[in-house]
């Protein structure tokens, strides 16, 4: 620790600054990242398998419409009815074609989803063959019979579809839970961790201001103190010592070198004044001791070391205020 007391203040505060800087860019970037994943769930959940289930149940409704469609047309008799029964059969078809391809291309990166929807569209493909090449020409010529036969044997194929229809659905509803759960927990984890950083970062943050107040401030007070003491005439304080070599410690030293330079002044200050304050007095006591006190010509020089006394006792008591 001793080489970062000796580093300069600015140094000092530039690292503490850094650190916290490196903090709040932790405390970013974990919550870009956390954002990111939400984000990237949900571009899943809306563009991939909240499309999934909603086309299958569009192909379960295609397909169903489809059954009734067909077993309308078998019991129509009217050839226009038929007719009318027949086109809408091949839109259902069209449309349900058309959804089939959106499944097929949203699960192509899903296996379990391909397996199920390659299924649909071969069995589906296989009902459709079979109605345009032999349910509808068999009603057309008014073989019912024989067409209803075959309706009825293709109904255990319209299950089985019906079967894989709703189970594509449950495993997208399933897969929509789960994404969305994962989501959810994506978004706890970086509350979480944006606490943690948070309250990690506010530690750090107290403790770094207490240290460096504590190196710098401190010491800075401490110097403070003795200036203040010097400033009322108490010129027996210490400065602190310190084994620094930043601006901190070159003050204090600085100080401590001006403060002993005061001290060796004052005394000989103190000492010149005593040595002046004897030498006057002695000279205004030969004076007022001699007998010319009716001589003129001593009148001056009796006078002048008056002034002189009393200047030197004034200085002595100046300088008696600081304490040496």
């Amino acid at each position: 620790m001793k080489w970062f007391m000796n580093l300069s203040t600015q140094y000092k505060l530039l690292a503490g600054f850094c650190l916290m800087i490196v903090l709040l860019g932790t405390m970013i970037v974990e919550a870009y990242l956390g954002i990111m994943a939400v984000h990237e769930s949900q571009n899943i959940l809306y563009r991939e398998e909240i499309p999934i289930s909603v086309n299958t149940l569009k192909v379960r409704a295609h397909l169903n419409r489809e059954r009734v469609v067909m077993q309308m047309l078998a019991d129509a008799t009217d050839r226009k009815v038929m007719d009318v029964w027949k086109q809408d059969i091949k839109e259902n078809s069209d449309e349900t074609n058309e959804i089939l391809n959106k499944l097929r291309e949203l699960g192509r990166n899903k296996p379990d989803y391909m397996v199920k929807i390659e299924k649909l569209i071969t069995g589906r493909n296989t009902m459709n063959q079979l109605r345009d090449t032999q349910i509808i020409p068999l009603l057309y010529e008014d073989k019912r019979q024989e067409a209803n036969k075959i309706l009825e044997a293709e109904g255990e194929r319209y299950e089985k579809l019906r079967d894989i229809a709703i189970d594509l659905s449950e495993m997208s509803e399933k897969n929509d839970q789960r994404i969305w759960m994962e989501s959810n927990q994506s978004v706890r984890d970086t509350i979480r961790s944006f606490i943690i950083l948070g309250a990690i970062a506010l530690v750090v943050a107290v403790g770094v201001a207490t240290f460096l107040t504590r190196i710098i401030a401190g010491p800075l007070k401490q110097v403070s103190d003795v200036a203040e003491q010097i400033a009322y005439g108490n010129l027996t304080v210490d400065v602190p010592s310190v084994n620094r070599t930043d601006e901190i410690g070159t003050l204090t030293i600085t100080f401590g070198m001006m403060l002993e330079g005061l001290k060796m002044v004052t005394r000989e200050v103190r000492e010149t004044i005593d040595a002046l304050t004897a030498a006057t007095g002695d000279m205004y006591q030969s004076i007022e001791t001699a007998d010319t006190r009716d001589d003129e010509t001593f009148t001056q020089p009796r006078v002048e070391a008056q002034n002189l006394k009393r200047l030197a006792d004034r200085l002595k008591k100046l300088i008696e205020q600081y304490k040496v």
